[in-house]
């Protein structure tokens, strides 16, 4: 064994004791720490007043400088999930009474469909406590409190009580829950289109993907979404930053391979009567 086998075996035992553990701890903390101040500095100077300035959302407030369970600044800038441009200006040029948003977050979709559609009823599920209170602040910062109603971990017997009251957008990002969650049997109507997240790692996922598309394949039109590159010069924001900082704002944390389903029952219907 050379001296740098040895030396890494060393530091491992060491990171296994009590004191490696606190030690590692607290760096972690303190690169956490960084990290957010970094973020946090950013986002003054993308949106002062925290003004999301593009994407579907755009004019739409936070309340803070904070995004629960996700990061902020592609939010503020407008290229968030970007990827998903093409099926949601399909989705807001559409008339929806109900939007289910399952994994809301701290709102994001939550509060930027409830300003989209005036209309429609917003039923926003969210199990983790922080976030949900962050969509709840949202909501009233955002004047659309009154259309949203939180709801706590979604299940296909929630989702079945929910009763709407006519056509339904059901936007889904559950971690994983989309096996369970997104099948024809827990859609509480018949007339619903549905933007969902593919979470499980590879080869899962494609197996998950397979999956979802077939459970719908004779009710909607079936289009699989994957991941893209974020010009940053597509973003006019940014052209104050550096290209180190582009890279960081631009930056949503995500695997390689992430896959979105957009499962569109209106073209399905359209194509089916041709």
């Amino acid at each position: 064994m050379n001296m740098k086998h040895l030396l890494h075996r060393m530091i491992r035992c060491w990171l296994m004791t009590a004191s490696g553990r606190r030690l590692s701890y607290r760096m972690l903390r303190s690169i956490k720490w960084h990290l957010d101040q970094i973020e946090r500095d950013l986002a003054e100077r993308i949106s002062p007043d925290r003004r999301v300035l593009g994407g579907p959302f755009a004019g739409m407030v936070y309340p803070a400088f904070h995004a629960s369970c996700s990061t902020l600044l592609p939010k503020l800038v407008g290229s968030y999930e970007a990827e998903l441009t093409g099926a949601m200006e399909k989705c807001l040029s559409r008339s929806y009474t109900d939007i289910v948003n399952i994994g809301a977050g701290e709102g994001y979709y939550t509060i930027g469909c409830a300003m989209r559609f005036p209309g429609a009823t917003i039923h926003a599920f969210e199990c983790d406590l922080n976030a949900s209170a962050q969509c709840v602040e949202m909501a009233a910062c955002n004047k659309v409190a009154d259309r949203v109603h939180m709801c706590g971990t979604c299940t296909p017997e929630t989702l079945l009580k929910l009763r709407p009251h006519g056509r339904t957008l059901i936007i889904c990002d559950c971690e994983g829950g989309e096996r369970e969650l997104v099948k024809p049997s827990a859609m509480p109507i018949n007339g619903y289109d549905i933007i969902v997240e593919v979470h499980e790692a590879t080869p899962n996922s494609r197996e998950l993907l397979h999956k979802l598309q077939h459970r719908f394949s004779k009710t909607h039109a079936c289009e699989t979404l994957k991941i893209s590159d974020r010009p940053p010069a597509a973003y006019p924001a940014l052209s104050v930053f550096n290209k180190r900082e582009q890279w960081v704002i631009l930056n949503e944390r995500r695997r390689p391979d992430m896959m979105w389903l957009f499962l569109d029952g209106m073209a399905y219907r359209q194509t089916d009567t041709l």
